[in-house]
């Protein structure tokens, strides 16, 4: 049977609660015509990365198709055709890397290689897509990064939007990063994504106040950068209550906000409101901007 790729698999442990799979072989034929390539694809060296009853995930090397080609790290998604949410899922993210998405692969978003169909050996229908391998997500989330880190996150993000696609899934998982020194975050997983006029209206600035978020313009960069802690939050926690800070005009005001609490020392409450207040102060007269070496935790009263 002739195919535009072949790929032999590699075994997939059973994990608890989770199916295996044995090794195998697809022969598959492409079915997304934007993709120019030439020949066959071969890939091999595939090491499964987890599997569920209807979608399993591979890494692999994507073999040379000329003596000038290198050899690529490629990310394998297979999904069983049966299962039409899977397939067509899969159909949609392929779409958008080659059309919205195509002057944005290898850069912001990965090289997609094609999308390919065909039958497993027991005749289930597959469906196949072969995307260029960009790393892992960060270790402990998105917040945890360098602000530098979080506002290149944010710029990428920003590029998908201004390509005409809302992504509509960004979390921690959908942003990964290699390890090559020059690494930047490249955003994945576009099977929920749809075509968008990004509305945006006002710049996202580091330190800022937090907009409104019917004014920004756009939910999701609103949503990405206020869950990344680019924004200052305009609360000052002063024992456990939330004072919005535009209404610290004075220490009295802190003061009057734990009055309740009688079993506090007095001496400290004023101790501590003063402090906040002074600290608001300096903020309000640089614009409400924090400073770069700001520790919200110093936020804290």
């Amino acid at each position: 049977m002739s195919s535009d790729l072949t790929i032999k698999f590699s075994a997939i442990p059973q994990g608890e609660g989770e199916p295996g799979r044995e090794e195998f072989s697809l022969h598959l034929t492409r079915v997304d015509k934007q993709v120019r390539l030439e020949g066959r694809l071969q890939i091999y060296n595939t090491v499964g990365v987890t599997a569920s009853a209807t979608r399993e995930y591979y890494r692999g090397t994507l073999a040379q198709r000329s003596p000038n080609d290198p050899e690529t790290d490629v990310f394998i998604k297979l999904a069983y055709a049966q299962n039409l949410d899977d397939a067509a899922g899969l159909r949609t993210e392929a779409n958008f890397y080659n059309k919205q998405l195509k002057a944005l692969q290898g850069d912001v978003v990965p090289v997609c290689y094609g999308i390919y169909e065909g039958e497993h050996d027991d005749g289930d229908p597959i469906v196949c897509l072969v995307l260029e391998y960009m790393g892992e997500p960060a270790e402990d989330g998105l917040g945890s990064l360098d602000m530098d880190v979080r506002l290149e996150v944010l710029r990428s993000v920003v590029q998908v939007h201004l390509a005409g696609v809302m992504h509509n899934d960004i979390n921690d998982d959908n942003v990964l990063f290699s390890s090559t020194p020059d690494s930047k975050p490249r955003i994945i997983d576009f099977e929920h994504a749809e075509k968008h006029k990004c509305r945006r209206k006002l710049e996202i600035v580091e330190g800022a106040p937090v907009p409104e978020r019917l004014l920004f313009g756009c939910p999701e960069l609103w949503d990405l950068a206020a869950n990344m802690g680019i924004w200052r939050s305009q609360y000052v926690c002063f024992y456990g209550e939330y004072v919005d800070e535009d209404t610290i005009d004075s220490p009295q005001v802190l003061i009057d906000a734990v009055r309740s609490m009688t079993f506090l020392p007095q001496e400290d409450i004023e101790r501590r409101a003063n402090k906040a207040y002074e600290m608001v102060q300096v903020f309000k007269e640089n614009g409400g901007y924090r400073p770069r070496d700001f520790n919200p935790d110093d936020w804290v009263f």
